[in-house]
């Protein structure tokens, strides 16, 4: 996604300049609901207000600067699509509950951190957006929410089954005040599951838990909500492709991820396996099912971890060219004679690299082109130069961008958080 370039137009400038743009293929993990009311004007907020546009040449405005993103979405998949739209050049209005305190992420603090500051959890996908508080329950505050929804190009949600009904801002309702709207809605399990979905139960239900762990060990659930990431990529690829749509045809469009079916299309090649020959898998730890010595991590002299990647019988050779090997070479000449022979190999690799150096043995992996990578922590993660190239630092705070940095303008998307209801006036005042 992040590679993708596509460009869009305002109706205030369609008639001067067309612009083509590239999007990355649709997914199955998305669902397409067209609405074809009749084509009606609308307007356009003033962007000079907003945060994330700010007057720029147009040679580096951003590729998305004049669309409005209104987010009613919380915890970490809706709001990651809202901040990779924001850095893009959106204007992201985040709505939260002032009831309630807000999206429910500012408060999940680490142990050390101060009360007084929304937690990392809540900046690694909030900045660069306006915060509005707006309580649905309220008829003067839903009145606010829809004046707003009336002059803008994207709405996503994440309510349970039912609830976007029930508060009046479900795609029908919100679609008759503006039908050029792209209503981008998260589930947990689909439309007919009325369970909130949280990538942890996700995770469980869709069959990575399972697999992850080791093989005398309890399932594990991983460290990081990937299953919320991945949806969060689904649902960016709609959006992008329905604005596309937009563009040629006039028209919003419905479309929603479940958190269940993109969890579930991601297992790849474990899905394949079961599907073509009914294999469930087994925890292996971080071994790969059907290819060895692939994921298992290894410890040099001085217990420093690192894991090989050996995908070809090649590098099998070039692998045993460097280390030796109490084996016969014959027995694992191929990648199944490896696989079926799995506990012989790692025995054997443990034993002659516990008497290696592990920077040594990456250097000559590497002159070999043997796939190979040391294990490393946060710290040594984000000293290496490539992972630099994604940080976008600012006054305030440092944040992994979704867009490439160098077409994000810092002190754009790099204010602090907003706190609940800091831009309530000036968006009010816009509405009225």
């Amino acid at each position: 996604l992040s590679s993708s370039r596509t460009f869009f137009t305002t109706e205030a400038n369609r008639s001067k300049t067309h612009r083509r743009g590239i999007v990355s293929g649709i997914t199955n993990a998305i669902h397409w609901n067209s609405y074809n009311p009749a084509n009606a004007p609308r307007r356009h907020w003033s962007r000079s207000m907003c945060k994330a546009t700010k007057s720029m040449p147009n040679s580096d405005a951003p590729l998305l600067r004049g669309l409005t993103f209104i987010e009613l979405a919380g915890v970490l998949a809706g709001p990651s699509v809202g901040q990779f739209f924001a850095e893009l050049g959106c204007e992201v209005v985040k709505v939260e509950n002032p009831r309630i305190g807000g999206d429910v992420t500012r408060n999940w603090r680490l142990r050390d951190a101060k009360d007084t500051e929304p937690s990392s959890y809540f900046q690694s996908c909030n900045l660069g957006k306006s915060s509005l508080s707006i309580d649905l329950r309220d008829d003067d505050d839903r009145k606010v929410l829809l004046g707003l929804i009336q002059s803008a190009d994207i709405v996503s949600c994440s309510y349970k089954p039912g609830d976007a009904e029930k508060l009046g801002v479900d795609f029908p309702t919100l679609s008759s005040l503006n039908p050029k709207l792209i209503y981008a809605e998260i589930t947990g399990y689909g439309k007919d599951d009325h369970r909130p979905g949280y990538d942890a139960c996700i995770q469980a239900e869709a069959g990575f838990t399972y697999m992850n762990g080791e093989p005398e060990g309890p399932p594990i659930k991983m460290p990081v909500a990937l299953v919320d990431v991945l949806a969060a990529h689904h649902l960016k690829e709609a959006v992008l492709l329905a604005l596309l749509e937009r563009e040629k045809t006039g028209r919003g469009k419905h479309v929603s991820v479940s958190l269940l079916r993109a969890a579930a299309i991601s297992t790849a090649n474990q899905a394949a396996g079961w599907l073509h020959a009914g294999a469930i898998p087994e925890r292996i730890g971080s071994s790969h099912p059907a290819i060895c010595p692939y994921g298992t991590v290894f410890l040099d002299k001085n217990d420093k971890p690192f894991v090989l990647a050996v995908g070809t019988d090649a590098q099998f050779k070039s692998l045993c060219d460097i280390v030796d090997l109490d084996v016969v070479f014959e027995d694992f000449v191929t990648n199944p004679q490896r696989v079926e022979r799995r506990n012989e190999l790692i025995a054997a690799l443990r034993k002659s690299f516990a008497r290696a150096d592990r920077d040594q043995l990456l250097l000559s992996f590497a002159e070999k082109a043997i796939p190979a990578g040391a294990v490393k922590d946060m710290k040594e993660v984000f000293e290496h130069p490539e992972v630099q190239k994604c940080l976008i630092r600012g006054k305030y705070v440092s944040q992994i961008g979704w867009d490439e940095p160098r077409r994000v303008r810092e002190e754009d998307i790099m204010d602090p958080p907003s706190r609940v209801g800091q831009d309530d006036i000036r968006l009010k005042k816009d509405v009225s």
